[in-house]
């Protein structure tokens, strides 16, 4: 998975938020260009 965003040129991480109980509190951020994430979510797709 990270060896293939570090390909992707797209940024995988965890983010902290206040906790709250409807939500975790830890949620996923994906930073990168745009259309780098759309064909990184595609690959992902394919793989899945």
């Amino acid at each position: 998975m990270y060896e293939l965003s570090e390909k992707s040129k797209v940024v995988i991480g965890l983010w902290q938020n206040t906790p709250s109980p409807t939500r975790d509190s830890f949620t996923w951020y994906i930073s990168g260009g745009l259309l780098r994430i759309l064909r990184f979510r595609r690959i992902l797709k394919a793989l899945g």
